[in-house]
């Protein structure tokens, strides 16, 4: 069973309804048909950090406040294989994945750029390799210049100033 209490404005007057979906939902136990339209009905007052709206069937939430630019949109994703075939620089993309390497040559360049926490996977497959150079003001706790054989898998992780090699 569903309670819907209705709010009542000073004047008297029923103001939107609420219950035990609002504010997740709609008050017409729908989603958000937009972001603007959920910043609306989710007056300040009831927003904290963390609160998830759903938009359009997907999850947004307040992340790291409770302002309008604060609703985000939730990303709730798996790991993802990306495939690289050319050198390249490490991207901020490419952090909690692994780049699956499909192609001899290749260089993978962490730059000091990267976020603080970044980690990521290289695996060549079979008959390819890769290379994982630091760019400028790069340190690894491993010689620069690593090579990553076939069917070999390490991890790239950033802590501080430092990349950490494993495999």
């Amino acid at each position: 069973m569903t309670l819907i209490a209705h709010n009542v404005t000073p004047m008297g007057t029923p103001a939107v309804p609420t219950s035990n979906v609002f504010p997740y939902l709609h008050p017409a136990h729908r989603p958000y048909t937009s972001v603007t339209e959920a910043n609306s009905l989710v007056i300040a007052g009831m927003r904290f950090t963390g609160l998830t709206v759903n938009v359009n069937a997907v999850e947004y939430w307040y992340k790291d406040g409770i302002t309008d630019a604060h609703l985000v949109e939730k990303l709730q994703r798996g790991l993802q294989y990306i495939i690289v075939n050319v050198s390249r620089d490490l991207l901020p993309s490419d952090n909690g994945n692994v780049l699956v390497v499909q192609n001899s040559g290749v260089v993978l360049t962490a730059q000091i750029t990267l976020p603080t926490h970044f980690n990521c996977c290289v695996t060549p497959q079979t008959g390819y390799d890769a290379t994982i150079a630091g760019g400028s003001g790069v340190t690894f706790d491993d010689p620069n210049g690593l090579v990553v054989e076939e069917h070999k898998m390490i991890s790239i992780g950033r802590i501080a100033n430092e990349f950490i090699i494993r495999p």
